[in-house]
């Protein structure tokens, strides 16, 4: 018994086993990577399934492309063992890949036992279809499918051994062709041991009486398991891929198209099963109302033939007036003939001869037999006229005498009147509808009558009918051409009208909506995956944009961000900005003195130091003022400390009257203060300092007090009186001793 082959299906199967070698060639690195780790787990059992799933799948559609002029179906037991077999192998493949080490010793142990596995997994699924007689396989061909298997297994963990020694992310290109050779042994084993099998003729699958729907269960297969495996390369890719905003958001863009897409695929199927199951039971229901009407006529004839037995002529055997009433009834018939014969068969009248001309013996004894046995009525299978070797078939009727059967009275009708019946429902011009007689033979049929009537229908649809009176089932036409039969048979004449449908009619439409739902969902996927990487810009865009002010705040600048029309990264903006303000009140509070608000010793100290740099690369000069104010211990005993730092205060004030604005005023403790002059020269110097002892002599009002106190002002200068920062400070301290010494309300100027 020979087989036939669905192209689709096989170029279906070949693209998950490259798919399925290429997911192998890229979880292998992954698996080494973790080794000794607990994630080596989980990588080794995601990765065996993945793999696992995908040699089976390619396996089993790659069976379902194959066909029988049989119904076949798989055991599921046995199909399941299968899987399992092929999860085993796929583990130990993917282990053994992922080993640092592997000797020539071991790949020549468990590369041929993977082979083996993958082999057994191929002839176990082929068991699963249970024919009787059992399949026989040719030996040449078995040992191929194994050999290639073996070595197909062997040669991939050994690429895949070495391809996670060249790194995790070895070139695309190497796993491509790679992926294409292992693929492609992984089908020559598969199609060897399928060229290898042996059916018997008259062999019968006992797996299931049920014929499958071979796209159906190959596309829900093949699309689970493409899921399985396109979702294995996206994890394993995720983890390897740097984070990013864009590369992140795109992951979940494509985490979330995929399951929506396999929802879609499966609602696509789940429609096309639905709309096939409808069409078929609608197509049923039209073969029965057909059926219905082909009982209708026939049954109209047999009226007739029953009101002409009811003759008054029959019981005188007046058969010359029976004649007459015939050849009425025939006009009103639109039969053949008429004939008349006794319970001897010979026949009596013959309207297609004139009457009183010698009449043969009725030529369907058995018919004529069961009539006179059973007293009712019958009808013919479909046979050819003796007179004009026209396709015919007759319906015959007892003559009742005093209920004894003396006479038959039969009609016989061309099949070509039963054509009028097959053209009444608006079928598509494509459908074939057949009416058969009870032993399945060709009585009329819409499409080629005259080359079909009077033969026997298709095997596997004579089978379907003994085993039910209702039904679908897929057949090859006597054209060849595949189509599905929806037949009713008749309870009254046993006859059957199917409904040929050519399976066109399913897979065109399936073809179209897959083809329509791919390319609705790779524009959702294009649209989103656009659509994410530029939000993803305007997210990283707002991110970036946060930098430059992070390190400036680092930097201790004060820091304003404006708004990044992203909330959160405006969050972050507010808060660097916060942390700008407060950072700056720190630093204020560190460097100025809590009272004044002047400077305090350490930041004097600090750019004191500056200008003294810049004055001596630039030959410049600069002056340091030593103040300390005289009585003003009387005035906090006097006035208590709250006048004092009153007082303080409107020194202060008075400091930063007095100098210029490239001038720094310092309290350094105390009643103790300190002024820096930038390039004032000797003679500016001196003036300076005798303002500042005019103008921080006068009186102060503090409340209601007016307070008087002095000041004494030591200066030193750069370069005539020190050369670096300490003695230029401890010679304006000394001065301003000197200073008190000489009186207070003065200033002295070190010596050079």
């Amino acid at each position: 018994m020979q087989g036939s082959y669905d192209p689709g299906l096989i170029s279906f199967s070949l693209v998950i086993a490259v798919i399925t070698a290429f997911v192998w060639f890229d979880l292998a690195p992954r698996v080494a990577a973790t080794r000794g780790r607990r994630a080596a787990r989980f990588w080794l059992a995601g990765g065996a399934l993945s793999i696992g799933t995908g040699i089976w799948a390619m396996h089993f559609i790659g069976m379902l492309a194959f066909s029988l002029p049989i119904s076949m179906s798989y055991d599921l037991p046995i199909t399941a063992c299968s899987l399992l077999l092929a999860l085993l192998a796929a583990t130990l493949a993917l282990h053994t890949a992922s080993l640092d080490r592997l000797s020539l010793r071991r790949l020549a142990m468990v590369g041929p036992l993977v082979g083996a596995g993958i082999a057994t997994m191929h002839y176990l699924g082929m068991e699963a279809m249970r024919m009787q007689p059992r399949i026989d396989y040719e030996p040449l061909f078995f040992l191929l499918s194994v050999l290639i298997a073996c070595a197909g297994a062997t040669a991939g963990i050994w690429i895949a051994f070495q391809s996670h020694h060249g790194g995790v992310l070895a070139p695309l290109w190497r796993k491509c062709v790679d992926a294409l050779s292992i693929g492609a042994a992984l089908g020559g084993m598969h199609y060897a041991g399928m060229a290898a099998a042996r059916y018997a003729n008259g062999a019968v699958c006992l797996a299931n009486s049920q014929p499958m729907n071979s796209a159906w269960i190959a596309g829900t297969i093949g699309g689970l398991t493409l899921l399985i495996l396109i979702t294995t390369l996206i994890v394993s890719v995720f983890v390897v891929i740097p984070p990013t905003i864009r590369s992140r958001l795109v992951f979940l863009v494509m985490g979330c198209v995929l399951p929506v897409s396999l929802m879609a695929m499966a609602f696509v199927f789940y429609d096309y099963h639905r709309g096939q199951a409808q069409l078929l039971s609608n197509a049923v229901a039209t073969a029965r109302s057909m059926n219905a009407l082909v009982d209708k006529d026939l049954a109209s004839v047999e009226s007739a033939l029953q009101v002409l037995a009811t003759s008054r002529n029959l019981p005188i055997s007046n058969y010359m007036d029976f004649y007459g009433q015939a050849v009425e009834v025939l006009r009103e018939l639109h039969a053949n003939a008429i004939t008349l014969s006794d319970a001897s068969g010979q026949q009596l009248i013959d309207t297609r001869r004139p009457y009183g001309e010698s009449l043969p013996v009725y030529d369907h004894a058995a018919q004529a037999q069961r009539i006179f046995a059973t007293g009712r009525p019958v009808i013919s299978d479909f046979f050819i006229g003796d007179l004009n070797r026209e396709p015919l078939i007759t319906i015959g009727v007892p003559v009742w005498r005093a209920k004894t059967i003396t006479h038959q009275i039969s009609a016989s009708i061309f099949s070509a009147r039963l054509s009028n019946i097959l053209a009444r429902p608006q079928l598509p011009s494509d459908w074939i509808v057949t009416i058969f007689d009870s032993v399945g033979t060709v009585v009329a049929r819409s499409h080629d009558m005259a080359r079909f009537v009077g033969k026997k229908g298709p095997a596997r649809l004579l089978k379907r009918l003994a085993e039910s009176g209702e039904g679908a089932i897929e057949i090859k036409a006597y054209d060849d051409r595949p189509v599905i039969a929806a037949f009713s048979r008749s309870s009254v004449s046993n006859w059957t009208v199917a409904i040929g449908i050519p399976t066109k009619h399913f897979t065109d439409a399936l073809l179209s909506s897959l083809w329509w739902l791919m390319l609705a969902l790779a524009l959702l996927l294009v649209s989103s995956l656009a659509l994410a990487w530029c939000i993803g810009r305007s997210i990283a865009r707002s991110i970036y944009a946060l930098t430059e002010p992070a390190l400036a705040l680092g930097n201790g600048a004060r820091v304003t961000v404006p708004p990044l029309g992203l909330i959160e990264a405006d969050a972050v903006g507010r808060a660097l900005t916060k942390a700008s303000t407060i950072l700056a009140s720190v630093q204020h509070e560190a460097q100025h003195d809590a009272l004044t608000g002047l400077a305090n010793r350490a930041l004097f100290n600090e750019i004191t130091r500056q200008h003294l740099m810049l004055a001596r690369r630039n030959g410049g000069n600069l002056a340091v003022l030593y103040i300390d104010l005289d009585g003003f211990k009387l005035v906090n005993d006097t006035h208590g400390h709250e006048a004092g730092d009153a007082l303080l205060v409107a020194v202060a004030a008075s400091l930063l009257a007095n100098i210029r604005e490239c001038d720094l005023a310092a309290r350094l403790g105390g009643d103790e203060f300190a002024v820096v002059l930038v390039q004032p020269g000797m003679a500016g110097a001196a003036a300076i300092a005798g303002k500042l002892v005019d103008c921080l002599s006068a009186p102060y009002a503090i409340g209601a007090v007016s307070l008087q106190i002095s000041a004494s002002i030591g200066v030193a200068e750069y370069p005539e009186s020190a050369g670096t920062y300490e003695t230029l400070l401890s010679k304006a301290d000394n001065a301003m001793y000197m200073a008190k010494r000489d009186g207070k309300h003065r200033f002295v100027i070190a010596a050079p």
